[in-house]
This record gives structure tokens, sequence and C-alpha cells, in this order.
């Protein structure tokens, strides 16, 4: 039985977001994406021993990985848990290779309510393949060609 990658057919969302003349990305934001419906978009997430659909947040990529052991069908990955060196501290999400995000929107919230609310199309060239490409910063999109990695700018005021 041939190994394969713990990330066959998923891709990941990078968001840098930042203010205005300072390149450090905020911290604590609240982000979701909604589908072309405007519904909060979901995906199924395998835990408590079972399938179950749940909200697609982002989250600010770790400083360290935490999570222990192999990913297989009894360990599933816990992405939150699981630093891309790539990524640096810029805010993550893993989505299927298969998704179309034409129509999608990403909203970005601040809590704390020092900036305002932003939402932001979506499509598929902002995504990246992952599997053999985990510590590299260049990839191939879509149509095999090679690009280079770069996560989407967000400028909040």
């Amino acid at each position: 039985m041939a190994q394969h990658c713990p990330y066959d057919f998923s891709s990941i969302i990078v968001l840098n977001v930042h203010a205005k003349n300072d390149t450090t990305v905020i911290p604590n934001l609240k982000i979701v994406m909604y589908d072309t419906a405007g519904n909060l978009a979901t995906r199924n997430k395998y835990q408590n021993n079972k399938w179950e659909k749940v909200i697609d947040y982002f989250w600010q990529n770790p400083a360290k990985t935490t999570f222990k052991g192999y990913i297989d069908n009894n360990n599933p990955a816990e992405n939150e848990k699981i630093r891309f060196p790539f990524a640096k501290r810029n805010y993550v999400l893993v989505v299927s290779d298969y998704m179309d995000f034409t129509g999608y929107k990403i909203a970005i919230e601040d809590p704390s309510g020092k900036y305002n609310t932003k939402y932001i199309d979506i499509t598929n060239k902002g995504t990246y393949s992952l599997c053999g490409t985990y510590h590299r910063e260049d990839y191939k999109d879509r149509s095999g060609s090679e690009v280079i990695y770069q996560p989407i700018d967000v400028l909040l005021k």
C-alpha cells in the first residue's frame, strides 16, 4: 500500500492582516468565510468519533507544532495545532483542492473594535496546494505552473 501525503487534495489560504504602515499581523481577529448564498462556509470534520459540520474559521498560524503523532484515520489532523512554516504568523485555513471559491467572501472582524470589519472576495488563485510543498515557498497552481507563494494581503483601518 502506498503512503499518501496527509494533505492530499488539500490547499491552504493564507491572510496577512495588518494595519496601514505596520507589517505586524493583527492578533485575535475573527475571520470566517461566506459561501455564494451568504451562509457561513462549513466543512465536515471528524471529531467525537463521528463526522460533524463545523464552521470554517481562520486561525493564526501557531509559533510551533503541538500536534502529536502521525496523521491517519485513527489520529486525524488537527490543523490548528500544526505550524505551516511558509505561512509565518499569518492567518490560515486548510480547504479542499476541489472547492470553487467563485463568489465566496471572507469577513475579517476585530472583536476589540479598534479596526473596521472588512469583507474581501476570494478566488482559487488565493489557494496553494499543500501536498508535497509543506516546507517550500514555490508552489504549483491548479494548471501545474510554478508560482511563488504569496499570502493575501489585507489592510485594516
